[in-house]
């Protein structure tokens, strides 16, 4: 089968990933098109359209695209749902919501304990589960909680950690709702 670099870096020269035995290469984030590109390219068949997604009956839909892009990650969610499907992005939302009181019950030990270090290593896990699921306000607030560097970092951890603990139920709801209208 063909073999397809999928890589985290801009890719220059595309020659020194067919040097290495790929027959083609592509960077994050996926983009849909780009996937279908790459399957038309090896399958000698046309991209697909993406299908149209109705909403699920029943299911409350917010309204407001602002409330959507200030809390997600729209570019990256319309990719993995395009790519994927919308189940699997649903198990991953599931699979965040159970990690979730692990991650802040250790974010809250650590609070109490006043241990950078491991503020620093909950809030890393926090920000890069919430991303992977296109949660990009609390992946934000999560990137603040794991950066002492910044100025008045004690001074602001308090806030930052209530807010991740405050919010993340009610973006997880944001974000049901707008899979839901996929």
């Amino acid at each position: 089968p063909p073999l397809v670099a999928l890589t985290a870096n801009i890719i220059k020269n595309k020659q020194e990933y067919y040097e290495q035995g790929m027959d083609e290469a592509i960077s994050k984030p996926l983009s849909v098109l780009a996937v279908q590109e790459i399957i038309a390219l090896f399958s000698s068949c046309e991209p697909l359209e993406p299908l149209p997604h109705l909403p699920e009956p029943g299911v409350p839909v917010v309204d407001s695209e602002e409330v959507y892009h200030s809390i997600l990650d729209l570019t990256m969610l319309e990719s993995y749902v395009g790519i994927v499907g919308a189940k699997p992005v649903l198990e991953s939302i599931t699979m965040f919501e159970e990690m979730m009181p692990d991650y802040i019950e250790l974010l809250d030990s650590n609070m109490i304990a006043k241990d950078q270090e491991g503020i620093v290593s909950e809030a890393h896990k926090i920000k890069g589960a919430a991303g992977s699921i296109g949660l990009k306000h609390i992946q934000m607030v999560a990137q603040k909680a794991q950066s002492p560097d910044q100025p008045a970092w004690w001074e602001n951890i308090d806030d930052w950690v209530d807010e991740i603990k405050r919010e993340y139920q009610s973006d997880i709801q944001i974000l049901k709702e707008w899979l839901a209208q996929r």
